[in-house]
């Protein structure tokens, strides 16, 4: 049996990894990160349909959007 410092050693060592590898939910989960890319995309397009928006009242355009 290990005692309590050995254990201590392993886990100073090898938690850290294990933490910074799996604490990043896009790298482990496949659909959180395709959720959260489709969210940005999202952002993304409604802030482009603003912007176009905006534009289109600038130069007095009729119905564009």
């Amino acid at each position: 049996m290990e005692s309590d410092i050995t254990v201590s050693a392993h886990t100073k060592r090898y938690v850290p990894k294990m933490m910074e590898k799996y604490c990043d939910l896009k790298s482990v989960d496949k659909l959180y990160a395709a959720n959260e890319k489709v969210s940005e995309i999202t952002t993304i397009m409604g802030e482009n349909l603003r912007k176009a928006s905006v534009n289109a009242e600038n130069l007095n355009v009729k119905n564009c959007l």
